[in-house]
């Protein structure tokens, strides 16, 4: 019950990053996501997945994202459905991984 009630909850915003990231982290960020293919299971910005069992990651907390696409790159996250990550994620540097995160993280889906 409690979970079907939390899925029930929009979304909340992106706390703001104090100091913010720098625009060319994000710039960078929303390049790599592109350009490795994460869009075809996560959407355009994240928000929107192609299947209801992959995650949004829109919003979610850089560091959170960080440490969860490094530990997938290394095979260290294995649950779930981490291993259809495995040939995406194996070709982004740590660089891309932190620009990423940066980009994701400050995406606003509260208006969903």
């Amino acid at each position: 019950k409690v979970a079907k009630y939390l899925a029930s909850l929009p979304p909340g915003k992106p706390k703001p990053v104090d100091p913010p990231h720098d625009p060319a982290l994000i710039a960078a960020g929303e390049e790599a996501y592109k350009s490795l293919g994460c869009k075809s299971c996560h959407g355009n910005e994240g928000s929107k997945p192609t299947t209801k069992t992959y995650p949004y990651l829109a919003g979610l907390n850089a560091e959170y994202l960080a440490r969860a696409m490094t530990e997938m790159r290394e095979k260290v996250r294995v649950n779930g459905q981490s291993k259809l990550m495995f040939g995406t994620i194996k070709k982004a540097s740590d660089e891309d991984i932190t620009a990423i995160a940066a980009w994701l993280s400050q995406i606003d889906r509260s208006a969903e």
